[in-house]
């Protein structure tokens, strides 16, 4: 069949990136690891399976508040913009007496 080379390219290329987005890298988690521990001032490569659960649980929390503000920030400037704008016209046409 013609162009099936290029479609299941095309599929696998697809599936590659979605699972590259989906994925935290080594070093992000690493990251976010390090930085829960901090706060705790633990050391990692003796913290107990306890407080390595308390991080987790921790990273977790985080990762939802921050999920939270971001689409309280997408909720807002999607409300928030067209009513700004409609304010500036309406103020606009009021301040050059075209109502």
């Amino acid at each position: 069949m013609a162009g099936e080379g290029s479609i299941s390219h095309m599929i696998s290329s697809l599936r590659g990136n979605k699972s590259l987005v989906k994925k935290k890298g080594f070093f992000l988690l690493r990251n976010e690891y390090l930085k829960a521990a901090d706060s705790q001032r633990l050391d990692l490569k003796k913290a107990t399976p306890q407080q390595l659960k308390a991080i987790r649980k921790k990273m977790i929390a985080d990762n939802k508040r921050e999920f939270r503000n971001k689409i309280l920030a997408l909720f807002l400037s999607v409300v928030g913009g067209p009513v700004v704008l409609w304010l500036i016209i309406y103020i606009g046409r009021w301040w050059f007496n075209d109502i």
